[in-house]
């Protein structure tokens, strides 16, 4: 059996949550005229790690020379080049955007910005904001997002861990990007998640809240704050910081929106919940948010189809997951998790079939995961497992092209994100 193959996708590049897309003529976002440089070597400060470079990734267009098994993923890869204009981009929870515009302050409560052209300024509430896509940072939270775009994880988080050090001690927001304070700190928070760093998560988030308190990113700090707490093995921790953010939404009246938010992680982080009653209290909450929260009633049933997973009813998850893609308003996180649990369905049902169904079905399986890499190559909580077990669908089939796609997969999780789960499970398969 062998895996069906497409051309190279030699113009792909991976982008940051918030970051613009790169010119492919070379110049990038927010440096008008300029030309990428070679990111430089320096001697990491005393007791931090010498920053990782991997050997994977240049600037040149070309990533690593892994090819897809459909034409509809080359073709979908293509679409994620299109040069964005240097101005700030705010995508609303209705999927509707604010386009051309320059983002001047964020807080907790609000974003205020210029749109192009006028001098009077805007204001969105903070609760109708899913994300903004910057198109101008500061010089080193600007070469940090190179490093992510490049792959270099570690290399990004070093910049970002001298840039928010910077801030801490000025006790001033910058000068030109208020905002950036904030992002930088959240940026950290996202980061070391993806790379299975819990207590980094824990510092940057204490961080984040202690000296930014009133930001935007405050929501998403406390979230991410209670999972690392709770990887940590520290269940109580993580319960107490999530009623402090229920306390925090009440008391400065916050959207029902991000309630729903928080009262969703406490179901998923309890650990006395499990199986069906686990299951009963995530569809409960995914009615109460119905079409009001769409985005965390996707992800409530992306949750929901998890927990069958974890019970092996794989058919109830998967069209669980089938359902949430399907949805025109489910967001890029939403999604990458929806497709990375659709593949891991497919994946073990291959098992159970024929000779020519389980050929099938092992190429939509690589073709869930193989999106989630390319298409959302944003959402680094899911791309590393996506990654691994791309391999692992690739080692299934017995020509040697799809054991060295196989081998490529495995060396791009461990050298991207080193020290996560998944970069330790592909050493395993190492040849």
């Amino acid at each position: 059996m062998r895996a069906r193959i497409l051309p190279e996708m030699a113009h792909r590049r991976s982008l940051g949550p918030h970051r613009r897309r790169p010119d492919p003529s070379g110049k990038l976002p927010g440096r008008s005229g300029c030309t990428p440089r070679p990111r430089e070597t320096r001697p990491p400060p005393p007791g931090r790690i010498a920053p990782y470079t991997s050997p994977l990734t240049t600037h040149s267009p070309r990533r690593f020379p892994l090819s897809a098994p459909f034409t509809l993923l080359g073709a979908l890869a293509a679409t994620i080049l299109s040069p964005g204009a240097l101005a700030d981009t705010i995508i609303k929870v209705d999927g509707s955007q604010e386009l051309n515009c320059t983002v001047v302050s964020e807080s907790l409560t609000e974003v205020v910005y210029k749109q192009e052209g006028r001098n009077a300024k805007r204001k969105l509430a903070a609760g109708d904001v899913l994300r903004i896509e910057f198109s101008r940072f500061p010089d080193q939270v600007d070469r940090a997002e190179m490093a992510v775009i490049d792959d270099q994880i570690p290399d990004a988080v070093a910049d970002l861990e001298e840039f928010v050090a910077g801030v801490v001690e000025s006790g001033k927001p910058h000068r030109k990007h208020p905002w950036s304070g904030p992002y930088a700190m959240a940026r950290l928070v996202e980061l070391n998640t993806t790379m299975g760093r819990w207590e980094e998560v824990v510092q940057a988030a204490d961080t984040l809240l202690s000296t930014a308190s009133d930001s935007r990113y405050v929501s998403a700090a406390f979230l991410a704050k209670a999972e690392a707490l709770g990887q940590l093995d520290k269940g109580k921790d993580a319960a107490k910081t999530l009623e402090d953010f229920l306390e925090l939404i009440r008391a400065r009246g916050l959207s029902d929106g991000l309630r729903l938010e928080c009262q969703l992680a406490q179901i998923v982080l309890d650990p006395e919940l499990k199986g069906r009653k686990k299951r009963d209290r995530l569809a409960a909450l995914s009615g109460e948010a119905g079409s009001s929260y769409p985005v965390v009633r996707n992800r409530a049933d992306v949750a929901e189809a998890e927990s069958h997973l974890e019970s092996k009813a794989y058919g109830d998850a998967e069209e669980l997951f089938e359902r949430v893609i399907s949805d025109p308003k489910a967001d890029a996180r939403t999604l990458a998790g929806a497709y990375a649990g659709l593949g891991d369905c497919l994946f073990q049902r291959s098992g159970k079939e024929s000779a020519g169904n389980k050929d099938k079905i092992m190429h939509r399986a690589l073709l869930a995961y193989l999106r989630v890499v390319v298409v959302y190559r944003d959402q680094t909580r899911y791309v590393p497992r996506a990654m691994f077990f791309a391999g692992r669908v690739f080692d299934q089939f017995e020509d040697d092209a799809s054991k060295e796609h196989a081998q490529k997969m495995y060396r791009a999780v461990r050298r991207t994100y080193p020290g996560s789960k998944w970069a330790e499970e592909a050493r395993g398969f190492k040849r």
